[in-house]
């Protein structure tokens, strides 16, 4: 991004975790330790919430879920400190979320809302104002999206819709707030994931 700093870039990160097998770095398993606090969903049973395996992979998952808003921390502070910022467009979201017990199931592979909302988060200071929507968003919709919001053409090809932000005033804070637990909203048969701030 140094090198590119006078000229349009884009920057694609994909992290692995959080994700099996759930262990995170060295500074990162307070959760793992024996009677962490653990958030549980209330559809998580009570067999599940007392059992090694649930506490373990739990744990795992916020402990990474807390690494990678470190690491998505550092990006954002070198955007802040090189001036950055104000001229680039960070997205944040994930491919797929996780049981965790819910429904006394494990990992993504059933269509439960737990394993189908991601957070989706846009920052962009200055250009983009701080809020928490609930329109439902899809991740085809990224691509127009963003191609929009740097004031390209949209090829009449492209898949999805372009929905600009809905103001351009100054955001508040300019943030992307990460967060390991995400709330759902349900309108109707539809439902759309936003992250808490």
């Amino acid at each position: 991004m140094k090198a590119k700093r006078d000229k349009p870039f884009f920057c694609y990160l994909s992290w692995g975790p959080p994700h099996t097998p759930y262990k995170p770095p060295q500074g990162y398993q307070k959760y793992l330790e024996p009677g962490a606090k653990l958030e549980w969903r209330d559809n998580v049973p009570k067999e599940w919430r007392e059992s090694d395996l649930g506490r373990k992979e739990l744990g795992g998952y916020y402990g990474l879920c807390e690494a990678l808003d470190a690491e998505m921390g550092r990006v954002l502070e070198f955007l802040d400190k090189s001036g950055l910022a104000e001229n680039t467009i960070v997205v944040f979201t994930a491919d797929h979320g996780d049981l965790h017990g819910s429904h006394n199931l494990t990992r993504k592979g059933k269509p439960e809302d737990e394993s189908l909302h991601i957070p989706l988060m846009v920052r962009w200071p200055k250009r983009v104002a701080s809020a928490k929507l609930d329109t439902l968003a899809t991740s085809i919709d990224l691509m127009p999206t963003l191609i929009a919001m740097a004031g390209l053409p949209v090829r009449t090809a492209a898949r999805g819709a372009t929905s600009p932000p809905r103001s351009s005033r100054p955001s508040a804070t300019g943030g992307l707030g990460l967060h390991p637990r995400r709330m759902t909203t349900a309108k109707g048969q539809w439902r759309a994931r936003h992250a808490d701030s």
